[in-house]
């Protein structure tokens, strides 16, 4: 991306998940996005002073410690900053959201933050990074917050069970957390490419072995 020159991207990260990857792929810099990071709670604050756009939704609604898990919750936090957020994406010509779908803050914003940025006109992309099966009631959560998203916006589900599958049982979870963030990465990048040469968005699934879903 780094020769990109025709199409403005913003790279959202909702939640604390997406927005640690939207923090690791910032530090990496090998992408010509501009990072915005969206969430409810303290952690905002610990995330790189250097990023372009920190975003604190729901103040008024939610404690420090954020949705604690209530999609609903992350939903009104996102109705009640409409217009900071409308601002933070600004005037992209693709938007992609990158959030962790079982979460309260991730699965309850990004619909209406996917909402907001295709109003502005823009072309979106949500990269949902879908719980472990054994996080009790997330999966099912992930599930719910997938379908409210409207269906003028990309959806490529990235499955962590399978991540755990493809790098097998000596793999930490901090060898997983940097292997979904290098993959949502080249995932990024590979989308943009190909939307400039006016391809499909995505075509097979060795584009990434441990994506379980995709709508273009």
């Amino acid at each position: 991306m780094k020769n990109s020159k025709s199409m403005k991207v913003s790279f959202v990260g909702v939640g604390r998940c997406g927005s640690n990857i939207a923090q690791y792929l910032y530090r990496q810099d090998e992408h010509d996005f501009d990072y915005v990071c969206i969430n409810t709670d303290d952690a905002l604050d610990r995330i790189n002073n250097d990023l372009q756009t920190k975003l604190r939704i729901g103040r008024a609604i939610v404690s420090g410690n954020g949705c604690e898990g209530d999609a609903e919750l992350g939903r009104l936090a996102a109705e009640a900053d409409r217009g900071s957020i409308k601002l933070a994406v600004g005037d992209a010509d693709v938007v992609i959201i990158c959030a962790g779908m079982g979460g309260g803050t991730g699965g309850g914003a990004t619909p209406v933050i996917a909402q907001l940025a295709l109003n502005a006109g823009a072309k979106v992309i949500v990269l949902a990074v879908m719980p472990f099966e054994f996080e009790g009631e997330r999966p099912l959560q992930a599930r719910v917050a997938v379908g409210n998203l409207s269906s003028e916006a990309s959806c490529i589900e990235f499955c962590n069970d399978k991540l755990i599958e493809v790098l097998g049982g000596q793999a930490t979870m901090e060898d997983a957390y940097i292997a979904l963030n290098d993959w949502i990465g080249k995932a990024s990048a590979r989308l943009i490419s190909r939307l400039e040469m006016g391809e499909q968005l995505w075509q097979e699934q060795n584009d990434c072995p441990f994506i379980s879903q995709w709508k273009s």
